[in-house]
Order: structure tokens, then sequence, then C-alpha cells
């Protein structure tokens, strides 16, 4: 916070009650800053300030809102008895289409947010601060609705806790899509974030992201690391003991192919794929396919090329190979 802007002040003296004061304030001429979200109001332009609260031995300070350049926030403040800050209260703290959440800001800087939605993808690309080079540590202690993570893919439920200081991190769990429960971990990489989940059912996990039509159980890791350009992420894949049923690319091969006996398996029982490893790249929208191999007792596949995250069109060559084992 920097500079100074006329403010409108009014007191109401009331009989045997303290009095209550209400300041208001459109701040031209003030500069407001939050370092760590990238979020800026300039000295000229206009943002409303409302202070409401009451006067007495022990301040009370019922309402302090902002709503201007993007932000709006509307909170209550509580100050101990020796009228210092304790703690910021907000029902609403919003950032454009970044974020959107409720939750408290203790005197230590601490923040624990209790609902609310976030946009991943917006968030990072704002270039907001996931670390803190002063050496300070905070904690966060999360709970949101929602949390935006592709164009067509949300984590709901989320919980986590972490620790943004030098580097964030910490561990949370959600649940893909409504359909896949899961856990997993951010840690610091390079400068940037490192995000790594895992689930014990690769097929729920797989069909609620939409790769696999229908896949049951298995194993799943997935690690993401944060580029550098905004927006993209590189990532690495390990599935293994994953049952593979209904996938209409694989099958229209195996007809092509004549491979009787796998197409029966694929419609019924499903096929067992061992191992499956794949290394990728996410940008703003596709998937770039760099490698990636599935191996059963029935097929062995390879492929590379390009997903469109928009259309949920595909572009992949490789190799397919039948294994028959006696």
């Amino acid at each position: 916070l920097s500079g100074s802007s006329p403010a409108e002040l009014t007191v109401e003296f009331k009989n045997s009650a303290d009095p209550e004061f209400f300041v208001s304030s459109d701040l031209i001429g003030s500069t407001l800053s939050i370092d760590r979200l990238n979020w800026k109001k300039p000295k000229k332009s206009q943002m409303q300030f409302e202070l409401n609260g009451t006067l007495g031995e022990n301040i009370e300070l019922d309402r302090f809102s902002l709503n201007g350049a993007g932000l709006v926030m509307d909170a209550e403040v509580e100050l101990n008895s020796q009228n210092q800050f304790e703690t910021l209260t907000f029902s609403k703290f919003s950032i454009a289409d970044q974020l959107s959440v409720s939750g408290m800001l203790d005197a230590r800087g601490n923040i624990k947010l209790s609902s609310g939605t976030l946009d991943l993808p917006a968030f990072l690309n704002s270039d907001a601060e996931t670390s803190d080079s002063s050496g300070s540590e905070i904690a966060l202690d999360v709970a949101l609705d929602k949390v935006k993570v592709s164009q067509n893919n949300t984590l709901h439920q989320f919980k986590g806790a972490f620790i943004n200081g030098a580097a964030l991190s910490g561990e949370f769990q959600a649940n893909l899509n409504k359909r896949a429960p899961f856990g997993g971990e951010v840690s610091p990489n390079n400068g940037n974030i490192r995000i790594e989940a895992g689930s014990n059912d690769a097929g729920q996990f797989s069909m609620a992201l939409d790769v696999l039509e229908r896949a049951r159980g298995g194993r799943l890791l997935l690690t993401l690391d944060q580029r550098d350009t905004a927006g993209e992420m590189d990532g690495v894949l390990r599935v293994t003991d994953i049952k593979l049923q209904k996938m209409p690319i694989l099958a229209e091969l195996l007809n092509a192919m004549s491979i009787v006996g796998l197409l029966d398996q694929l419609s019924g029982s499903g096929v067992i794929m061992n191992e499956i490893d794949a290394t990728f790249r996410m940008t703003n929208d596709q998937i770039i396919l760099q490698s990636a191999s599935a191996i059963g007792p029935s097929m062995g596949i390879t492929l590379d090329g390009y997903y469109n995250l928009e259309s949920k069109t595909f572009d992949m060559q490789g190799f397919f190979s039948p294994l028959y084992l006696v």
C-alpha cells in the first residue's frame, strides 16, 4: 500500500451505546498490491473501499470491503484486546476469473480456505507466486468445492494442507470429475512445482478423464512438472495391471486385422495390460504424446502423436504387436 486518497468519515453517536463509524473512499491516489497473487491496483484507478465498525475501549470492525481492479472482498476484521490485528474473515475474496473463495487470514499470514473455486491454469498463467524468497513460511489449509485443472477436467471436494515458503509443498485429496477419488502431493522442482498423484483404481481414473470408455482396476502414478512457459506441464504416467474394455479405436484395429480372440476379450471380460508408460507435454489446447507403450499377455502397443483437448480428436502413430503365449 502506498500513496494517499481522500475518504469520507461518518460517526454516529447513540445514547448508552458506543459510537458507530463509516469510512468510504474511491482510493484514487493510492496503489494497492498483493504480490503473491500478482494483483495490483494502479494509483490512478478507482476502487470502492468501505470500513464500518464501533468505537470503544475495544474497537470492532464489522465490515471491510474492497471492489475494483478485478478484486472483490467482503470481510470482517477481529482485533485483540490491545486493538491489534488478529484475524480477517472473508465471506468472499475473488480475483477476476482466477479464484473465488471464503476463509480466514491470521496475524502470521496463515490462510484457511473453507469453500470456493480455483481456476488453476488461469492462476498459474497470472504469474502468481508459488514461493516466497523472503524466507518466511505460511500455512495453507485448503478446502475448495472445485479446482479447474483443464478445459474439461475439474477436481471436486479438494482438500489439502500446504506450506508456502521458499517453495510450495504439501499433500491433497480430491475427486476427479466427481467420478474418481485420488490423492497426491506438491513439491518444489527447480523454481517451479511438481505434482505427483496416485490412484488405486486406474480404470476409474482413466474413465473420469474420458481417456478410456471402460476400464477396471490397476494402479496409476502420474507426475506433472510445471514448465517456465505459462500453462504448460511435462508429464510422466505409469499404469500397472489394468483391464481394458470397450475401446472403439482399438476394436476397429483388431477387427481390421481379423484378430477375433482379442476382439472378443475386448468386448467381453477385457484385455489385461500389465504395464503402460507414457511421457507427454500438456499445453492449453493439446497433449503432445512424446512416447507411450502398453504391454500385456495378449498384445503390445507403442504410440506417439497429439490429442486435441477441445475437439477430443487423436492424431497418433505407432506399432501394434499381437502376442500369443503358449
